[in-house]
């Protein structure tokens, strides 16, 4: 064994030169993120779907449509740091939803096996029909609700083949949907659980407790499934932990960078929020109604509806691209 360290070997020999300024590394890199930005998001990510989403009724208001529709927006398109922040979000829920409560026996919902084929379709109904089987959610594969299943009669180990398909939300009489991370079996009662990565700035602000957005958001679950509490995990993606260094040299880990949040539902609250989403969805009649008439929405348009926001900086006025033309309109 020999007993020099890297850093004596690296003094042998001398130190590696310097790389180009542009480098085949960098060329190589520069390519991968015009690939994300130029073909990435049509290969993986699917188009939304029109309409009311659970997780945008935070910030839901029908006089900001009439504006916006009026003056125009401008769209700042998502680039290569958008997607490679949005995955890291994925890949934490993964770890979360089937590598930590899944295993544990905590998260219900359904489990898909990849191995099997789904015994009402037999994995064609997906491939041979516009509507999907109602047993395997157009997945064609075997899915089990409930807890995660450990041992699938398959055999294939469920680190290989269990995967968790989110719990869909729909309220039919608010019209809007969504997918919640979960539901935690909490005997004798049941949670929902959202959950959230976050920056390091913004993880700082947590000391105020949870997002107002995701506060709305849990309540938008909460109600159709039932459901009377909800835990609201946020996670550091900088850094998941506290590290130290012991006497000894040794890396230590310390304190996750995770903070969980209780929310009860709240009626006082989500009245507050239907209110907004009755002028959401007045809105859009009344831009219907104008397209139909071929006419341009108007200042009283815009009166038909109230404004949401107390002042100029409140948050959803701050983030609103009308914001100065709203206020403008007293």
């Amino acid at each position: 064994m020999s007993e020099y360290s890297i850093g004596d070997l690296i003094g042998m020999f001398g130190k590696p030169k310097p790389e180009p300024v542009t480098s085949s590394a960098d060329e190589w890199f520069s390519d991968f993120l015009g690939w994300l930005e130029t073909d990435y998001d049509k290969m993986v990510h699917s188009d939304r779907k029109p309409g009311l989403h659970a997780s945008s009724l935070g910030s839901v208001c029908g006089r900001r449509n009439i504006l916006i529709d009026v003056f125009g927006v401008n769209k700042v398109p998502h680039t290569a740091g958008n997607y490679l922040t949005f995955d890291v979000g994925h890949a934490l829920h993964y770890w979360w939803q089937e590598r930590l409560l899944g295993p544990k026996q905590e998260l219900l919902g359904d489990w898909m096996c990849v191995a099997c084929v789904c015994d009402a379709c037999e994995g064609t109904l997906i491939r041979k029909l516009d509507r999907p089987c109602t047993y395997c959610r157009g997945t064609g594969r075997k899915v089990t609700s409930g807890l995660m299943p450990m041992n699938c009669a398959c055999g294939v180990p469920w680190q290989d083949a269990i995967r968790y398909l989110e719990t869909s939300v729909v309220d039919s009489v608010l019209n809007y949907v969504g997918h919640c991370d979960g539901v935690l079996d909490h005997k004798p009662k049941k949670r929902l659980f959202e959950f959230k990565t976050i920056s390091a700035s913004e993880y700082e602000k947590l000391s105020k407790g949870p997002k107002d957005d995701h506060v709305v958001q849990a309540h938008a679950y909460m109600g159709p499934l039932g459901l009377e509490e909800a835990i609201i995990l946020y996670e550091n993606k900088a850094s998941q932990c506290t590290w130290s260094v012991n006497m000894f040299g040794q890396f230590v880990a310390g304190v996750p960078k995770a903070i969980p949040f209780l929310v009860h539902y709240d009626e006082k609250l989500w009245a507050g929020i239907v209110e907004r989403i009755h002028d959401h969805h007045k809105s859009v009649a009344i831009l219907d109604d104008l397209k139909k008439a071929d006419k341009q929405a108007d200042r009283a348009d815009v009166s038909k509806l109230p404004r949401v926001c107390s002042d100029k900086k409140c948050n959803m006025a701050q983030r609103c691209p009308v914001s100065r033309e709203c206020f403008s309109l007293d």
